[in-house]
């Protein structure tokens, strides 16, 4: 069954299924077609057979499928007919498979095989996962308790510390590449989509050709919107900061509805302190977080280490 959504190559949100023009960056979409909607039964690469569509994207599509030999069933991901087209779509593909095949950790989701397709469409296989992303959590119930918020923002830093280790800044950390899968009597945090990921080797850039920003605007960096050559893994630090806030105090710190003014009050406004729209967030919790929301990157954590041990500490304040 067809997403009601899907992503935009131009801006990097989502936009009806029935839109068909991106309405900030005024580029049309590619075109959807009824193939991405019949997808059962073919067979990828003499591989896999699709099973499902899980998702549908604007230059992308999710399938589960079945190893044909192992028969294990997977996340088959793969670029759209006429994707490969669009040079930037392909290079965000190629990008993703370098990044998460340096990666092994329980918290960044597992990738097991790849390839291309004959006329060169890439694909990805990744373990199949059951559970919910943070954003439909989220959008279900605003405001998370706030051990269970620790918990996610715990496990995302472990998950970015190997991340950051590999020589990988994801630069798209948002509630919907954060994916709370479900083990046993609990969730576990995915991290997923390294599309925007920049390896060391390459060289540095937080725009496109076009012009486009490198990122989902509302988890953006005052680095990244100023568009700040050398930036580095601690645009992803703030992206998790700006989430564990909005898991906690029900809304994002920065949330105008046009684009350009969210972008001026991130680079201009204080955050409010979580403890204003949420009174019994800790002293020291909320002293953690607006550091981390600090404007200037060298007042922020310098890694994901020391931003999850000062969560630690900050939540020891909930049993005294």
């Amino acid at each position: 069954m067809p997403r009601s959504v899907r992503d935009c190559p131009h801006c990097l949100l989502l936009h009806a299924r029935e839109v068909t023009v991106c309405p900030f960056a005024r580029k049309p979409l590619p075109a959807l077609t009824p193939a991405d909607d019949a997808m059962e039964d073919t067979v990828v690469d003499g591989k896999y057979r699709v099973q499902s569509v899980i998702g549908v994207g604007a230059v992308g599509v999710v399938v589960r499928a079945k190893h044909l030999e192992v028969g294990r069933s997977v996340a088959l991901k793969m670029l759209r007919p006429g994707a490969m087209g669009l040079p930037e779509s392909a290079h965000r593909f190629l990008r993703e498979i370098r990044a998460v095949g340096r990666l092994a950790h329980p918290n960044v989701v597992d990738v097991l095989d790849a390839g291309a397709l004959p006329d060169g469409t890439p694909w990805l296989a990744m373990e199949l996962l059951e559970g919910e992303s943070l954003k439909t959590r989220l959008d279900r119930k605003p405001q998370l308790p706030i051990p269970v918020a620790l918990r996610i923002a715990d496990e995302l830093l472990s998950a970015l510390e190997a991340v950051h280790a590999a020589g990988v800044i994801h630069r798209d950390i948002k509630p919907e590449n954060v994916f709370l899968a479900s083990v046993g009597d609990r969730d576990s945090v995915k991290l997923l989509d390294f599309g925007l990921a920049k390896v060391h080797e390459e060289r540095d850039a937080v725009v496109t050709r076009s012009g486009q920003i490198l990122g989902t605007p509302l988890y953006l960096a005052p680095e990244q919107i100023a568009g700040q050559h050398g930036v580095d893994h601690r645009v992803d630090l703030w992206a998790t900061a700006v989430m564990l806030f909005e898991m906690l105090a029900g809304r994002p710190p920065f949330d105008a509805v046009a684009v350009a003014a969210l972008l001026v009050q991130i680079m201009r406004d204080p955050p409010p302190h979580v403890r204003e729209l949420r009174p019994e967030v800790p002293v020291e919790l909320d002293a953690v977080i607006d550091r981390a929301l600090d404007k200037l990157p060298g007042n922020r954590f310098s890694s994901a280490k020391s931003f999850r041990r000062a969560l630690a500490a900050a939540g020891s304040a909930l049993h005294p």
